[in-house]
Formats: C-alpha cells, sequence, structure tokens
C-alpha cells in the first residue's frame, strides 16, 4: 500500500534544498577581479616626509589604485612606518570628490543645486596602530588591530587597540569616517622611536563605473594639522581638504612610476614626482568643488558636452571607445523634486 502523498512532498522538497543550498555558487554577485589591479596590497615600509618644502612633498605623494577581490571579503592596501619619536600623520584621499544635491525648494544651497556623477566615487575607509596587534596578514588579507582579554569569569573581550583614529568632519566624532569620495586622516602621536606600525586603507566602496579605485596618500612627519597649515589648506573645512592631495583621478593601464618602483612599491603605483596621467578635467573639477565654484563648473560641463553633441558615460568606463564622455557632474534629470526620494 502507497502511503506517498501531498504530506511527502514538502519533505521530498526541503531535503532538495538541503542538498543543493551549500554548493550554491554566489560569485557572480561580486565583481571579477581585475589583472595587474590587487584587491589586497601591501606597499612596505615607508618613510614619513618631513614637512621641508611644498614641492617636496608633493613630489612623495603616492598614488596608487585597487580593485576587486572576486570575494566578500574586504580589499585595500597596508603599509608600515618605524616610529620617529613624535607624531606622524596620514593623509589619503580616494578617487573623486562626492557631495548631496541641495534640492530644497524653500532654501536650497546654490553651490550644491547641482547633481553629483556618483559612478566615479570610491571610499576608503582609514585605520592603524601598533603592528604588533596587527591581525591581517599583508597582501593577502586585511584585517584589524585587537587583542582578546579573558576575565576572572572566562568571558572574552575584545579589545580593540587602534592608535589611528579618524575625525568626522563635520561633527567632530573620533572613530568616524568620511564616506563616498571624501579624504580621511589621522594624526599618530608621539610615535615611539623605531617600533613598527601598520597603517589600513580598507576599500570600503569601488567607484561603480570601472571597478578600479585610485587613490593618494601622503605620510608625512608631525601632525595633521601640521599638514594643513604647511600645505595652505589650514583652518580646514571639507573643500580644504579635498585639495591637499589633487590628481588622484589616475588614469588606467599606465606602466608604473619609475620612481614609485625605485622606492620598491608595488605596482601599480607613482609618486607625484612620475606625474601620473589623470582624467582630463579632474583637477579643475577639485579646484572648483574647493574653492566654492561648483555649480559655474557643472554648467560649463553641461553646455560643453550639448555643444559637441557628446554624452555624459556616467555608469561606464569612459576609457572604453564609444561609451561617450567622462564627466564629473551627474545627471541633471536624476534630481529628485523636494521632499521625495
Amino acid at each position: 500500500m502507497r502511503r506517498i502523498g501531498w504530506m511527502g512532498l514538502p519533505l521530498v522538497a526541503g531535503g532538495l534544498l538541503v542538498g543543493t543550498a551549500c554548493d550554491l555558487d554566489q560569485s557572480f554577485l561580486f565583481p571579477d577581479p581585475i589583472e595587474d589591479v590587487p584587491g589586497v596590497v601591501d606597499l612596505g615600509n615607508l618613510t614619513p616626509v618631513p614637512l621641508s618644502t611644498r614641492l617636496n612633498v608633493q613630489d612623495q605623494v603616492i598614488y596608487g589604485e585597487l580593485g576587486p577581490t572576486g570575494t566578500a571579503l574586504t580589499g585595500g592596501a597596508t603599509f608600515t612606518f618605524d616610529g620617529i619619536g613624535g607624531s606622524v600623520c596620514v593623509w589619503v584621499d580616494p578617487e573623486l570628490a562626492y557631495w548631496n544635491q541641495s534640492v530644497s525648494p524653500a532654501d536650497p544651497v546654490a553651490e550644491w543645486s547641482q547633481p553629483d556623477n556618483v559612478f566615479d566615487d570610491g571610499d576608503i575607509d582609514l585605520t592603524g596602530g601598533l603592528s604588533v596587534y596587527y591581525t591581517g596578514t599583508p597582501g593577502v588579507e586585511i584585517g584589524d588591530f585587537e587583542v582578546r582579554y579573558q576575565d576572572d569569569l572566562g568571558n572574552v573581550v575584545p579589545i580593540q587597540l587602534v592608535e589611528c583614529v579618524n575625525t568626522d568632519e563635520y561633527f567632530g566624532n573620533p572613530g568616524a569616517h568620511s564616506g563616498r569620495g571624501s579624504p580621511e586622516f589621522c594624526t599618530l602621536s608621539n610615535t615611539l622611536a623605531g617600533t613598527s606600525y601598520t597603517i589600513v586603507m580598507s576599500a570600503w566602496s569601488l567607484p561603480l563605473d570601472d571597478d578600479r579605485l585610485a587613490y593618494g596618500l601622503l605620510v608625512t612627519e608631525g601632525s595633521c594639522e601640521d599638514l594643513r597649515d604647511f600645505m595652505g589648506t589650514g583652518g580646514a573645512n571639507r573643500q580644504g581638504d579635498e585639495c591637499l592631495i589633487t590628481g588622484e583621478a589616475i588614469i588606467p593601464g599606465q606602466e608604473q612610476g619609475i620612481d614609485a618602483a625605485g622606492l620598491g612599491l608595488p605596482g601599480p603605483t607613482w609618486l607625484g614626482s612620475d606625474e601620473p596621467d589623470n582624467w582630463s578635467d579632474s583637477e579643475a573639477f577639485e579646484d572648483a568643488f574647493c574653492s566654492f565654484t561648483l555649480r559655474d563648473y557643472c554648467r560649463a560641463e553641461r553646455q560643453q558636452i550639448t555643444r559637441q553633441g557628446l554624452t555624459c558615460a556616467w555608469e561606464n568606463d569612459a576609457s572604453i571607445a564609444g561609451n561617450g564622455e567622462r564627466c564629473f557632474c551627474g545627471d541633471l534629470s536624476d534630481t529628485p523634486s523636494g521632499g521625495s526620494f
């Protein structure tokens, strides 16, 4: 007598699900790795740059690129430096610049009334501390800075030992991150002479147009306030910080810089003295962002595109022929109305 009926079907279906769920390939959810653009890279041991001349500091900016890891693991770059017995500033500026468009019908902010191109921006989160506490594997896996303490009751408590603490640029909250396209920086005060420190630049998000996150990096003697004053961006605000390092919108496919290779940096990297090629008008765009002339820049960009009969390749890699022109401002037709999403 057969006893298989409708009540047996859920068991069979459930068995099939259990049998196949563990074999589900989810790799399609992540962008593929890009040849010659590492998802995780170690830049080696860097020497903090003295604040001698502005040209010297600009020449020592390290430019690089990060790509997808191809997995759910966070990518990024690490490096070490030896303490100098005083303060050290670490400053990183990811590609490119981001702002929220002002759409208030009652009291709009004219400077931010133009839309941003959100597809060309990436996000790097900065952290660091003593190398002895670093849990990652340089060049292989990004980690953190912590030790595990076991109390008298046997509870294991992770203790964070971060010394490179980024400060939120809007509210001044320590430990907050700046967000998409914005520079992050921290001062490691009273570093121990000769002691190794590790800095982690986690690639929180990659640009959507090409999955290649370019960045500019400076490691200098003194505090970050000293660096701001020295580079002429003192009394800093979001705009001034963005222009401390410029030219981080690197054009893909360039050979590694001669000076960067001579310093022992892994590719793809360049020093400021290598003068790597960046996207045309990207520095003019950053200057407009810093000098509160962004509205005029975006209007001029849109008029030029119209006059030349071109289209903006917001969502695509503009380096691929036929995809249009690289634009730094967004699509005006995507502007939301006030109070809507």
